[in-house]
This record gives structure tokens, sequence and C-alpha cells, in this order.
């Protein structure tokens, strides 16, 4: 059965927004579907942000090097962790997540202060003590 996450997925799909992609397990098999934008939600973000529209080879260059990335778990957990710091924030009034980085922004970053990383680190491990870890598979 279905839940309303990955209906939305499926609609989304259909319309072209999103493209989805299955990475091959080394043991045998595929991981659950990953989803990246299409070249109709590539359109929708650039007019969005008043960026030139790609081109769809443009697009279809982007998904094979996402889907075919060597360090395609490293990205898939850095978003786990500020997807974990935004339900964080949701949960605990006060607390704000100030800007979400892709793992490019994030080469060569110095904090501010060494005390404020740390306070994340301690929340996210937090976290995750108290649910346990979740696979970082994608939606199936």
């Amino acid at each position: 059965m279905l839940n309303f996450a990955q209906r939305r997925l499926g609609i989304l799909t259909d319309l072209g927004v999103l493209a989805r992609f299955r990475p091959l397990r080394l043991a045998g098999g595929t991981y659950p579907y990953h989803y990246v934008l299409a070249h109709t939600g590539g359109l929708l973000v650039a007019g969005t942000r008043g960026e030139r529209s790609p081109r769809p080879s443009e697009t279809t260059v982007r998904l094979q090097r996402i889907a075919s990335s060597h360090n395609l778990d490293h990205r898939l957990g850095i978003n786990e962790f500020f997807v974990d710091l935004a339900a964080h924030e949701r949960s605990h009034p006060g607390s704000m997540l100030h800007a979400w980085w892709p793992d490019t922004r994030l080469v060569g970053f110095s904090p501010l202060s060494t005390a404020e990383l740390y306070s994340w680190i301690a929340v996210y491990l937090k976290s995750l003590s108290r649910r346990g870890p979740r696979p970082r598979n994608g939606v199936s």
C-alpha cells in the first residue's frame, strides 16, 4: 500500500516533474527508487529563480551523473542529516535551520563557531539515538 508521499512522487513522476532511478546492489537486485528533478521540474525551478532554462540534454546529463555517482551514498547521508535537522526544527520551538547546503557547498566549509557545529551534531546524534538509524535508500 502506498503512503501519501509515495503517491505524490508517482504523480510528479507521471507529470514529468520528477524522474526516478533504482541503483543496482553489488550483491544483486536493486535499491528502492531515488527521485530527482526531470526536465519539466528543472524548467519550473529555473523559472521561479529567474534563471536560464536548462536544455533537455543538460537535464539528461545531470540525471545520469547523479544516478551513476560513486558518492551517491555520501550525498544521501548529507541530505538525511539536513532532513533530521529540519525535523528537529519543526518539533522544537526556538530552533531554526538557517540553511540547507548540498555537499558541493560544504567543500572547504569552515564553521564560524566550532561550538555551533558541535551543537548541530549533538542534536543529530540525539535524534538518531531516540529513533534509531533510518535506511538511506530513497523511497520504495
